[in-house]
């Protein structure tokens, strides 16, 4: 504190040791009360009097510097009349100057009427310091006196001393005091807030959490105030407030929410004088609703207000988004079960036309196994009867029709065959099992003369296990080495190479012939019903043996394919899981 000096008072001789005894026992007293009080407070007010007395003092006034460290505030004073003490209960820095090195005496500018009113000759004023740190100024004054001797004016800095030490120690205590306030306010605001986050996780209704919550915001404020939350809808309009215990009806009925622009005026009708409102967001920063908060007396809301409000703003936003989720699970949920049952019914449905289906394709295929080829055997055999018996008799083109009816016959028989395996592998159970594919692939070869030397050569690495269904298996492997056999250049014996690799878990089977090969436009129709790339004249066959190898694998999970550049033979493969065990099981 700087300033400027009015006046300077010169000291007198001490006239006797008396009062310098008295000064060490009141220094004693003060030091020794001021220390071990609990409450330095009330004893600053019980002491200083004392001192005020032995330094034939009318009055003292004690100023402490406030929170914000800007200003001075009349912290006790005693022997002024009141409406004196009135006029000083704060002081500005710059107001009070020093005197010598510590002492201070206030300005005469800045109180000039101060002597005139209260009759004050005499004035000294000494500052409250402790480490370095000002805390604020101990002053006294007399309208007895002239001015104050030496020894007096150093009691005073001692007095001082004493006073600015007990005044620190209560505003550390006061500090603590209130640091563990709120520390117990924090930990029980953390325990509130677990406990409600365990109230919503536990599936309280809704309402019964913010009307929790509202009626938390009134019991911890000090003052009398209504807490209310407003809701928003799926288009986004504020809905009727949906708790607050203290609410008026004519409010809870007739209000819009916070968002209309008569929020105030409505807010403020049914006698409340002040009203302020807090948005609930969500995690992703949509409005969900509103804190409404209003208060009987006007009044502007206090931190800590702002503070517990902004908490039950996250609490009730926690429990509105869980409420959300649950709607739109069991939403989700109804949705599910409608849409199960709907196809359930389908399945129900397609389930007994499946059935039908088979039915119809039994009876076909006993049909054609019994009714369309037992005629065409008959056919077939009057016709190699008439051949072997009256072959002589006929002419040349009488032989030649008779031979296209045995080959037509044969041909037709073979197609209705490849037909009726078709359709068993569509309808056939399939049971997947681990199949030993060496033994396998050697079981067929000798099964067919065509595929063993000298009419072939067939060249089989060690195989690995695959698991499948071991009779559709050998559907498809016949099929793919009957092919590697026949399509192949005149006069060219055929060469087969079989063999497996892994991929990724699966085997994959090749089998590799030196025929004719396959053009790549024509490899995407190769496995279709019924497709040829050759006359019957130059190949033989049905066009269905390609279509049987993809429908058995298809069954059993697995796919084929094939590798061909037209010219040099061609490369067709299998692929199914693989068994363990590899190449041996």
């Amino acid at each position: 504190m700087r300033g400027e000096v009015s006046d300077t008072f010169v000291a007198g001789p001490e006239p006797a040791s008396p009062r310098a005894a008295e000064r060490a026992h009141l220094l004693s007293e003060t030091l020794g009360q001021l220390l071990s009080a609990r409450d330095p407070d009330s004893m600053v007010r019980q002491l200083l009097p004392k001192v005020a007395s032995h330094l034939g003092a009318d009055a003292y006034f004690n100023f402490m510097i406030n929170e914000r460290g800007d200003d001075l505030y009349l912290h006790s004073c005693s022997g002024m009349p009141e409406e004196v003490a009135r006029s000083i209960q704060q002081e500005h820095f710059g107001s009070m100057v020093a005197s010598g090195e510590d002492t201070t005496m206030i300005r005469r500018s800045s109180q000039a009427h101060l002597g005139s009113r209260a009759g004050i000759r005499a004035y000294a004023c000494q500052p409250l310091v402790v480490g370095g740190r000002a805390l604020g100024t101990l002053s006294f004054a007399s309208s007895r006196r002239d001015g104050f001797e030496p020894e007096e004016l150093e009691f005073l800095r001692t007095i001082s001393q004493y006073l600015a030490m007990a005044l620190d120690r209560l505003r550390a205590a006061r500090d603590l005091r209130k640091v563990a306030a709120e520390r117990e306010q924090a930990e029980a605001q953390v325990r509130y807030q677990r406990d409600t986050l365990e109230r919503i996780v536990n599936g309280a209704p809704l309402n019964e959490i913010l009307e929790r919550l509202t009626a938390d915001i009134e019991s911890l404020f000090e003052r009398d105030l209504i807490a209310s939350v407003f809701l928003i809808d799926s288009e986004g309009r504020y809905q009727r407030p949906v708790s607050g215990r203290k609410l008026p009806g004519e409010w809870r009925h007739d209000f819009g929410g916070p968002e209309t622009e008569d929020f105030k005026t409505e807010a403020l009708k049914p006698g409340p004088r002040e009203c302020w409102s807090a948005p609930i967001l969500s995690t992703g920063g949509h409005a969900l609703g509103a804190f409404a908060i209003q208060y009987r007396e006007a009044s502007e809301p206090t931190e800590q207000e702002e503070r517990v409000v902004d908490v039950a703003t996250r609490l009730a936003a926690v429990a509105i988004e869980r409420k959300q989720s649950e709607d739109a699970l069991k939403d989700s949920q109804a949705k599910l079960r409608e849409h199960a049952q709907t196809l359930e019914h389908r399945v129900t449905e397609r389930t007994a036309s499946l059935r039908e289906a088979v039915a119809q394709m039994e009876e076909f295929s006993y049909s054609v196994s019994h009714d369309l080829r037992s005629p065409l055997r008959a056919m077939q055999g009057y016709a190699k009867a008439l051949m072997e018996d009256c072959a002589p008799k006929l002419d040349e083109q009488g032989r030649h029709y008779l031979h296209r009816i045995i080959n037509s016959s044969s041909r037709m028989d073979r197609l209705i065959q490849d037909i009726l395996t078709y359709s068993r592998l569509s309808r056939r159970e399939i049971y997947m099992q681990p199949v030993l594919l060496d033994r396998l692939v050697n079981d067929i070869i000798q099964q067919f003369p065509e595929m063993q030397p000298p009419n072939a050569c067939i060249h089989c690495e060690a195989l690995l296990n695959v698991v499948g269904h071991e009779p559709s298996l050998s559907q498809a492997i016949s099929n793919l080495l009957s092919n590697a056999v026949k399509f192949v250049a005149p006069e060219t014996t055929p060469k087969i190479h079989v063999w497996t690799e892994h991929r990724d878990g699966r085997v994959r089977l090749w089998v590799q012939d030196n025929g004719i090969g396959v053009r790549p436009g024509d490899q995407g129709r190769l496995f279709g019903m019924f497709e040829r790339l050759h006359s019957e004249k130059k190949y033989a066959g049905t066009g269905i043996g390609l279509a049987i190898v993809r429908r058995a694998m298809d069954r059993m999970g697995g796919r084929a394919g094939m590798e061909s550049d037209g010219v040099n033979g061609s490369k067709f493969w299998l692929e199914l899981p693989a068994a363990e065990g590899g190449a041996t099981y």
